[in-house]
């Protein structure tokens, strides 16, 4: 799963299957939201859920997009802001696991 900022075309987040003994590639997913090009830092991140998390940074755009593609739910900070990466966690008061590195027993 990677995330192309697309600067002579739209941004857009792709995903490959990668065939090691063939050496080949195949595009197995795309999404992309119109003509919306980032310029630099654009992520996408698969959450456990299936979902895809994709940051068009430099348009301040974060959007959740479902496995077919379907936009569920966006937050946007207007044009001239920027975003860098994003990560979806449960609530605003919680310890993301990877970071809590003294677990509550």
């Amino acid at each position: 799963l990677l995330f192309n900022n697309g600067l002579s075309s739209s941004s857009k987040a792709l995903e490959y299957s990668i065939n090691e003994s063939s050496m080949t590639a195949s595009e197995i997913w795309s999404y992309a939201n119109g003509n919306m090009s980032t310029m630099s830092m654009g992520d996408a991140k698969r959450m456990p859920n299936g979902n895809t998390l994709v940051t068009f940074s430099t348009n301040g755009v974060i959007q959740e997009v479902g496995s077919s593609g379907t936009m569920l739910r966006e937050i946007s900070w207007g044009m001239g802001s920027a975003v860098g990466y994003a990560n979806r966690v449960r609530d605003l008061y919680s310890i993301p696991p990877e970071y809590d590195f003294y677990p509550h027993k």
